[in-house]
Parts: C-alpha cells; sequence; structure tokens
C-alpha cells in the first residue's frame, strides 16, 4: 500500500507476527498478542511518501489503519 505521512498504525489482534517493510526493506517486526490493540508501524522524523509492505502469520486479524501527523506544506 502507498502511504504519505508521518505514522502510520494499524489496530490487530490474535496472536502471531507481523513483518513490515518500507520500500521492500524489512524495517521491523512486530508480535501481536490478545485483544486488539493499535500498533505502531512506521514512526519517521517526517512525513514521507513510500510503499508499505506487511506479511501477516497465520492467527492475527488486522482491522483497520490509521496515519498521523501529515502536514501540508
Amino acid at each position: 500500500m502507498r502511504y504519505q505521512a508521518k505514522d502510520v498504525y494499524l489496530l490487530f489482534g490474535g496472536t502471531g507476527t507481523v513483518s513490515v517493510s518500507v520500500n521492500w526493506t524489512v524495517t521491523k517486526s512486530v508480535v501481536i498478542s490478545g485483544e486488539p490493540k493499535l500498533y505502531q508501524l512506521i514512526g519517521a522524523s517526517s512525513s514521507q511518501g513510500a510503499l508499505l509492505l506487511l506479511s501477516v502469520t497465520p492467527g492475527v486479524t488486522a482491522y483497520a489503519f490509521t496515519f498521523g501527523a501529515f502536514t501540508f506544506g
């Protein structure tokens, strides 16, 4: 998914792992456990445009993306 933002969050629930890649480079692995909660996938120092790729193991459910700190100008 292409995005333009400083921060990217996703509401995950279940049990498993999510591998996060930005522009085809793996940047982090997130361990998911339990009830749905908001996880920060991207936390940049300034707004950026990039390609976000997620690899999710069975047992993880993704619900909704949110984006933060987008500024114009």
